[in-house]
């Protein structure tokens, strides 16, 4: 009796999660449409002269995008470097050696992210002038 209790939870936690993972998909699915239709918008109006021009002024947009995106990813890594030494010096007031480990691990993840955001939204940015 036991055994056939057991198997009846193991299959509806299984049609649960099948449920989860189908649903996850769907909205994955629909999030990725909407936003593939955004980038794919472009805006143009008249000139007084009767050309078209863009609306926006592409350059000054990408390189506002390029300071925020930095800043923003900078301001992100080091929080967490932040956390980190704080987690170390928690830890090593309690001599806790896993959340030492914990405090190393956010250091250097909150320095690679510094680093990226240094070394790749520049790179990303001079990508899209590129193509713009």
């Amino acid at each position: 009796m036991k055994n056939s209790i057991t198997t009846r939870k193991n299959v509806s936690t299984n049609k649960y999660h099948k449920m989860r993972k189908a649903t996850m998909v769907v909205l994955l699915s629909l999030m990725a449409t909407v936003l593939m239709s955004c980038f794919a918008v472009t805006a143009y109006a008249t000139t007084g002269n009767g050309g078209t021009a863009p609306i926006v002024n592409t350059t000054a947009f990408i390189n506002t995008a390029e300071r925020v995106l930095t800043a923003i990813i900078c301001l992100t890594g080091a929080g967490i470097l932040f956390f980190g030494i704080y987690n170390i010096a928690e830890a090593n007031s309690e001599e806790n050696p896993a959340g030492k480990t914990k405090g190393i691990k956010m250091i250097a993840s909150g320095i690679g992210i510094i680093i990226i955001a240094v070394t790749l939204i520049p790179v990303l940015m001079d990508m899209m002038r590129g193509a713009v």
